[in-house]
């Protein structure tokens, strides 16, 4: 049997990851940062949760790769340029399980390899998803590799099943 603790992705170092990416010191920084409620983070990881849609947002933001932000592994820089967000005034944005979904061109090829690793993941560690755990995956993921040239690694899609269900 695999050991877990290769497999299993932290929330504390993911977090501490997104504030270094982000320059920030404080989850309740980060938060802000990302556009949640103040307390948002800090509760996925009192839950012992994986801020998902919060990675997203830092790499999308900073440029920053969602493999490093994740799993602290590789170069934290992304073949993808940072995209640059601001906020109006007084503009707030919901709790992560309501942000919009973004408009993006998705590569086929990309997705489907996202989705076959997903249910190739599943099927070989015998986890389950809910179909709205497996939603938020796949679009996460379609989110980060949208540019990309080549979808997530196998063992990558592998620890975010394990991390997600």
């Amino acid at each position: 049997m695999a050991d877990n603790k290769k497999t299993q992705i932290e929330p504390k170092a993911v977090v501490a990851r997104m504030k270094t990416a982000c320059g920030l010191r404080s989850v309740k920084d980060m938060s802000h940062y990302v556009g949640y409620s103040s307390n948002a983070i800090q509760n996925a990881i009192t839950r012992g949760s994986v801020p998902y849609e919060a990675a997203a947002i830092v790499a999308r933001k900073t440029g920053k790769s969602l493999d490093w932000l994740m799993f602290g592994s590789g170069t934290a820089a992304s073949a993808k340029k940072p995209q640059r967000v601001t906020k109006e005034a007084g503009e707030s944005r919901p709790e992560p399980a309501a942000l919009p979904a973004a408009k993006i061109t998705v590569d086929s090829d990309i997705l489907a390899a996202i989705i076959a690793g997903i249910e190739s993941a599943l099927a070989e560690t015998g986890r389950v998803m809910t179909p709205d755990n497996k939603a938020h995956l796949v679009v996460t993921l379609v989110e980060i590799y949208a540019d990309a040239q080549t979808p997530p690694s196998r063992d990558n899609i592998i620890r975010l099943v394990r991390s997600a269900s």
